[in-house]
């Protein structure tokens, strides 16, 4: 093999390994949303007895440090209030924030 087709092997090498990296990140990204989306709607529908067709909700990356850096917006139908809840390093559920006529209200409150 010439001096090109060695050159070319290690490039596809390198990017089929980057590839594979970007790819576990992603993947690890998208684990942990849905890892603290369904616990937040477990707790929602179990604890709260809210029927899961009666609430919106959506994870976010907050730019905060730790576990708050993985929120879930949820939106109940009927209530004018916004809810940001995410999940401590105890698995616990955590009401981070609420927004109620355009203000928010931070109050870190560990709901179960």
């Amino acid at each position: 093999m010439n001096k090109r087709g060695v050159r070319l092997k290690k490039i596809y090498k390198f990017l089929l390994g980057l590839l594979i990296v970007v790819g576990m990140i992603y993947g690890y990204v998208q684990y942990k949303f849905n890892s603290v989306e369904s616990s937040v709607i477990e707790f929602l529908t179990v604890n709260e007895d809210i029927p899961e067709r009666s609430f919106t909700s959506e994870p976010f990356i907050s730019n905060l440090p730790g576990d708050r850096n993985r929120m879930v917006f949820v939106k109940i139908d009927g209530d004018p209030i916004k809810y940001t809840y995410y999940l401590n390093e105890q698995k616990q559920i955590v009401l981070e924030s609420y927004i109620k006529n355009g203000e928010v209200e931070v109050v870190n409150t560990i709901m179960n």
